[in-house]
């Protein structure tokens, strides 16, 4: 059985049980590279009993989605384990991989299988990716490596603490867009807020875990906390908090924008 290195959230009991699974998917998949991502690795947004282990299985080439599907199903059958969301194939312009989410005597995984390569074609494009910073922050920066290792890291750790100037003015660039596009449309607030948080990390050189879910003590805890991310939270509570009409939503959303935009 493999033995990860002990992730200091998890119980004793917790462990006990993410070395089974690891040693069951290194011994039938063979993977590069594990990788154990977001908020399993951090006390202030790890909940034990209900946040899920995510773990990130690494293979040096494209997958072959129907083997990785086949050989996921038969491993957590034999753990006993029971699924949450089945195996399944995710294909977009990132890559094609495989994800899923099952117990295992109580504790709750969720499992992604990706090329090394999986996001970096898309670093300089004009294409939003939804989940190129956070994959990136979580596997290369925040992830720690359980198992293997991570092929591309000499390439990650150029572009470390951010990307380039140029390479991260066209992201910038494309995350404004995406939001300005937002402020004529009557979609959910969720989605305008996933980009703010982007550009605030994005302006501040880092990473975010999750562009949707504990954004307030993320940024506390990864931006450096008050008062640099004060104007941040103020947008993030009223647009969270506050019944606003489309022009005071816009009006406060372009400000920041603005303002962030200046600061970098």
């Amino acid at each position: 059985m493999s033995l990860a290195p002990s992730l200091p959230t998890l119980s004793p009991n917790e462990q006990v049980l993410l070395n089974a699974v690891l040693g069951a998917i290194t011994s039938n998949m063979r993977p590069v590279g594990v990788v154990a991502i977001g908020s399993v690795l951090f006390p202030w947004s790890y909940d034990s009993g209900t946040s899920d282990v995510d773990l990130v299985l690494i293979t040096e080439d494209e997958i072959d989605p129907t083997r990785a599907v086949s050989e996921l199903r038969a491993i957590v059958l034999e753990l006993s384990g029971f699924f949450g969301r089945e195996p399944q194939e995710v294909a977009d312009f990132q890559s094609r991989r495989v994800e899923a989410k099952f117990w295992y005597q109580g504790l709750k995984f969720d499992v992604a299988i990706a090329p090394a390569s999986v996001g970096i074609g898309q670093l300089d494009s004009e294409i939003l990716s939804d989940n190129l910073e956070l994959y990136l922050g979580n596997v290369y920066v925040h992830g720690v490596l359980l198992f293997g290792d991570r092929p591309i890291i000499r390439l990650i750790e150029k572009l470390h603490p951010y990307l380039p100037d140029e390479m991260r003015a066209t992201r910038m660039l494309v995350v404004r867009k995406a939001i300005e596009d937002l402020l004529s449309s009557d979609r959910p607030e969720v989605r305008l807020i996933s980009h703010l948080v982007r550009l605030q990390f994005l302006a501040q050189r880092a990473y975010p875990l999750s562009v949707t879910k504990r954004l307030l003590v993320q940024a506390e805890q990864l931006l450096g906390g008050e008062p640099r991310i004060s104007v941040f939270r103020g947008v993030i509570e009223a647009l969270l908090g506050e019944q606003l009409t489309r022009t005071q939503r816009n009006k406060i959303v372009r400000e920041f924008v603005a303002r962030v935009s200046h600061e970098i």
